[in-house]
């Protein structure tokens, strides 16, 4: 009576998260869809304030070269993605894409991620927005490179010790 057959060392792993089952690593379509909708949100919020503010000072005639450092610009995007996605990072795990389309970052056994490693995860990416051809290269072309591993992390996830997960609302 109460005795549960042992459970298989070959099981799925499922875990809880307030309320929200936890299933399975989420898509590398549903992870890029998730970065679209994020990437969508800041950089229309950047052109909106760049146009309408002295932040817009800013042109390829100026002289300006792409392999020099912008700390303006960096700055003011730092000043956005932190804004618009800190709350949901550093309390559900979740960017507003995310959020969105059910997915949650978590470290690989499902637990929930420290303020510590949200830095972490974020932070090359950051940090590489201040010349804007390393921001492309990194951005755009290394990071993503890694979800097509097998784990379908991409290096941010590596430097972290992160997943992106998939979850279900309670019912």
């Amino acid at each position: 009576m109460g005795n549960k057959p042992p459970r298989s060392r070959y099981a799925r792993q499922e875990a809880r998260i307030d309320n929200w089952q936890v299933s399975r690593p989420a898509s590398r379509g549903r992870r890029f869809a998730g970065v679209v909708i994020d990437q969508a949100l800041v950089f229309s919020t950047f052109g909106l304030l760049t146009k309408s503010t002295l932040w817009g000072n800013w042109d390829l005639d100026s002289g300006a070269s792409p392999w020099q450092p912008h700390f303006d610009h960096a700055y003011l995007g730092f000043v956005i993605f932190w804004g618009m996605q800190g709350y949901l990072l550093f309390t559900r795990n979740q960017t507003i894409g995310k959020w969105l389309l059910n997915m949650r970052i978590a470290r690989p056994d499902g637990s929930h991620v420290s303020g510590i490693r949200i830095l972490a995860r974020y932070g090359l990416s950051l940090m590489a927005s201040l010349v804007p051809v390393w921001s492309l290269l990194i951005n755009c072309l290394v990071d993503p490179v890694f979800i097509f591993g097998a784990s379908r992390r991409c290096l941010h996830d590596e430097i972290a010790d992160t997943v992106v997960l998939e979850i279900r609302r309670p019912a």
